[in-house]
């Protein structure tokens, strides 16, 4: 996979940006490697009638394995998970374990540090609600996505044909070729969905999945010349 990092760090301004995005961005992260840091900034002893946000999130720390890191409000309402969370960035930066950063936000109090970041090496990507974040705020990265509302069509349920055909897609679009590598597409599964097992739906692997029943329909599989190199495409019409 292009831009395979080793670690990649992902930073949540908990009181930036809504919970029920976290799959899409982790979805779209996993596409650069492996996720090793994933925490949440927030006061999370604040009222939930106050804070709507921050109880969305609370949710997701308990479903999707985050680290939540405590910040709490002594004086107003400025979003003071911003001092935490640019401490943990700068620890993380210099003991040299990251070398992508994901922030979480279209606070652009964060331009700063983004810049920073970036001189040091890393690479860095933004997500924010559309809308939210400033367009030189969002230049500061080396990529940024506005989360969409209209395109956030996914079912809470897990569903295992969307699930690997949404892969397919997103590592079509990434490559810009419309094979896909088996190899690619394993590592990535397994990146957004750590406890992943094509095994337990009764299957092989995933090529024996994709080469059966309905699949043989909306997939044509390939294997290279050296026999062990197998790679997938949608068909088209």
């Amino acid at each position: 996979m292009e831009n395979n990092f080793k670690n990649i760090a992902i930073l949540i301004d908990a009181e930036n940006v809504q919970a029920r995005w976290f799959k899409e961005i982790l979805e779209k992260v996993g596409l650069y490697g492996r996720v090793t840091v994933k925490r949440v900034y927030a006061d999370w002893s604040s009222d939930d009638s106050r804070y709507p946000l921050i109880k969305e999130w609370k949710r997701a720390v308990r479903d999707e394995g985050l680290m939540a890191i405590q910040q709490f409000r002594y004086k107003g309402d400025k979003n003071i998970s911003d001092f935490a969370l640019v401490i943990d960035a700068m620890d993380l930066l210099f003991k040299e374990r990251v070398d992508c950063f994901c922030l979480v936000s279209g606070d652009s109090d964060f331009g700063r540090l983004i810049q920073y970041i970036k001189e040091q090496g890393p690479y860095c990507i933004g997500f924010s609600e559309k809308g939210k974040a400033k367009a030189n705020f969002m230049n500061t990265f080396d990529e940024f996505t506005e989360l969409d509302t209209e395109h956030n069509q996914q079912d809470s349920n897990f569903k295992l044909t969307e699930f690997i055909e949404r892969a397919i897609d997103r590592l079509a679009e990434k490559s810009g070729d419309e094979w896909v590598y088996f190899s690619n597409l394993g590592i990535y599964l397994k990146n957004i969905k750590a406890d992943f097992h094509i095994s337990q739906y009764g299957f092989k692997n995933l090529y024996d999945y994709l080469s059966q029943g309905e699949n043989k329909n909306k997939y044509e599989l390939k294997i290279e010349e050296d026999r062990t190199t197998k790679l997938v495409r949608k068909k088209v019409g």
